[in-house]
């Protein structure tokens, strides 16, 4: 499996779970700003356990009978690797981590963070299934299968972001209240 999508299967079941225990700009999501406008896919988690939507969301899941059982399970099922929450993924993340699809039909992803702490991101990137690669791409940290995936990345960057492109903006101003999650999806030609 692709170590990126291992990685944002991660992020998108147990930060939301582990809640129960992003940063964005006027424009929205800030990962926008550095992803390129070409982008097939593009998904952004709010990764700060303390905004106001990550509280909503364990609103949500104490609603449910043993909804704290749930959350414990996932959480044990990820310290049998090793890895604890609190301790390893969430300093790893900043306050957003996107996910980016530069080709669906080839598996391309990209995942982007700023890191509260470089070393933990640098290490939960190392107990993935296959080797992932890095580079600092303006001011966020992205993570791929391949060094050639992030050249692609930097390259499709030069054509313009998701921030600056007039489709994303009018979709994004349509969902301008804060959400927990925010995606985009294109036709392969740049727009949504």
């Amino acid at each position: 499996m692709n170590s990126v999508r291992s990685l944002a299967i991660l992020v998108l079941t147990v930060l939301p779970l582990a809640v129960g225990c992003g940063t964005t700009t006027a424009a929205g999501p800030a990962g926008a700003t550095v992803a390129p406008a070409s982008a097939e896919l593009f998904l952004s988690v709010r990764t700060d356990s303390g905004s106001d939507q990550w509280k909503q969301a364990a609103n949500i899941f104490d609603a449910f009978p043993d909804g704290d059982k749930a959350i414990q399970g996932i959480l044990d099922q990820v310290g049998a690797q090793g890895i604890d929450f609190a301790r390893d993924v969430e300093p790893a993340l900043g306050p957003e981590t996107a996910f980016v699809g530069l080709d669906l039909s080839k598996s391309e992803f990209v995942g982007l963070t700023q890191p509260d702490d470089a070393g933990k991101l640098k290490a939960l990137l190392a107990n993935a299934d296959e080797e992932l690669f890095t580079r600092d791409v303006g001011g966020w940290t992205a993570f791929a299968d391949s060094t050639a995936v992030l050249d692609r990345f930097e390259s499709a960057r030069e054509d313009g972001t998701l921030a600056g492109s007039s489709d994303w903006r009018g979709v994004n101003h349509e969902a301008s209240t804060p959400n927990l999650f925010t995606s985009s999806t294109s036709r392969g030609d740049g727009s949504p």
